[in-house]
């Protein structure tokens, strides 16, 4: 026998005994574009949330913006048994927001790929067991409606929490199957926070994927998320009402100096430690097969966590003795959507977000923002159910702490299109 027969088969015979795997892989995502034109500068021009032109660099500056690094790519993972018997289900996806390339000409369109999901979860009965990075479901499980805003989300900063965090979750659906259920999750989750080298960010001419820690890290314990969702179905159609709660440490050691962060100051500070809590309530209410009302609201301590307004998110409070805290927050959003016709989406979005003011850096370059507004509009052509097309424009109104020169109020205003095709 030939070489080349003994070969094939070799390949044969062990494509007859190699078990075959019982994980099934199917890709997903879409491929995103964006156009926007803008009067009065945005912290980013490619999902715009905040007016930074208050800032003394051209209020009344007029600038436009394409980009396809919304991009998505994404595997669905199905197959296989886990303990006692559950199924395995998983994801790993990714966009392409993320270190930017420092060569010259090339920092805003090739771009390192950005970890979004990797989970697996173990399902059976009523119980579903989450391991990886996920979205933190337990406190805030909704997101508005937008197809321009995918880099980040519409709302952040201005009363939407969300993240997406490693995390071992517990869910139950405890009458799961009925038209009325309560379905509950519990999560401790990466104590993230946004006061230590690689928390807040580096600049784009020194990109690293460094991570250091953040005095959430450092208090040694996960951040905790609990929450509870009434569910019922009625007319064919989903109504859900819930509330999250965060428990958060924070422990402030020599890895971060004398400084909390940008605009954050804890020099001075008599402790080390500090604990908080975040509320949060939800809703979303098909009230008819054309009209659709949701929204979410927060108050409480440790925001930025879940991409709040927080600069810091921690300072020395001179009325408590001296003790390190972290700053007050709240705010909301609610977005109404109607659906006039078949194939069409008009939504109308209003969220506001405030916090402390107190330990906010007022300097005159770089005054914090401590309340930030958003109205938003948007028109979604859904032209198959593979494209999407959008026009959306909204008004941003941020205002910063302190007095004087570049102080002013951020104002801002875009027009932005967006198309969308998923696979």
């Amino acid at each position: 026998m030939s070489g080349t027969k003994v070969l094939v088969a070799a390949v044969l015979a062990a494509s007859i005994v190699a078990p075959v795997s019982a994980v099934e892989v199917k890709p997903y995502g879409f491929v995103h574009m964006t156009y926007t034109e803008g009067w009065g500068l945005v912290n980013t021009p490619e999902s715009p949330n905040q007016a930074v032109s208050g800032n003394g660099t051209g209020g009344n500056a007029n600038w436009s913006n394409s980009s396809a690094r919304g991009t998505r790519v994404g595997l669905k993972l199905n197959g296989g048994k886990g303990p006692m018997d559950m199924d395995i289900a998983g994801v790993v996806e990714m966009d392409f927001i993320g270190i930017r390339n420092p060569a010259g000409g090339t920092d805003s369109t090739a771009t390192a790929p950005r970890l979004r999901l990797a989970n697996i979860k173990m399902s059976k009965g009523m119980n579903t067991l989450t391991i990886g990075q996920d979205w933190t479901e337990a406190i805030a499980p909704l997101n508005p409606i937008s197809i321009h805003h995918v880099v980040q989300a519409i709302g952040t900063g201005a009363g939407n929490l969300y993240n997406r965090l490693p995390q071992v979750r517990w869910d139950a659906d405890w009458m799961k199957g009925s038209d009325t259920t309560v379905v509950t999750k519990v999560a401790a989750v990466k104590s993230f926070t946004q006061d230590a080298t690689g928390k807040i960010g580096t600049a784009a001419t020194s990109p690293s994927s460094t991570e250091g820690y953040s005095s959430g890290e450092q208090s040694g314990t996960p951040a905790l998320q609990a929450g509870a969702e009434l569910q019922h179905k009625m007319w064919g159609r989903m109504f859900r009402v819930g509330a999250g709660v965060q428990y958060l440490r924070r422990t402030f050691g020599g890895a971060l100096g004398s400084a909390g962060g940008a605009g954050s100051n804890i020099t001075g500070a008599t402790n080390r430690r500090s604990t908080e809590l975040l509320y949060a309530v939800h809703t979303a209410l098909p009230i008819l097969s054309m009209l659709e009302v949701q929204g979410e609201a927060f108050y409480g301590k440790g925001g930025e966590t879940m991409q709040a307004l927080n600069n810091g998110g921690s300072f020395t409070d001179p009325i408590g003795g001296g003790n390190i805290t972290s700053r007050l927050s709240r705010g909301g959003w609610g977005q109404v959507t109607v659906k006039p016709i078949a194939g069409w989406r008009v939504s109308a979005l209003y969220a506001i977000e405030n916090q402390e003011r107190a330990g906010l850096s007022t300097a005159a370059a770089t005054p914090a923002a401590f309340k930030n507004e958003e109205m938003i509009g948007s028109l979604i052509w859904d032209v198959s159910p593979e494209l999407a097309l959008s026009v959306e424009g909204g008004r941003i109104y941020t205002v910063f702490a302190g007095n004087g020169v570049g102080t002013d109020p951020g104002r801002a205003k875009y027009v932005g299109l967006a198309s969308q095709y998923k696979f």
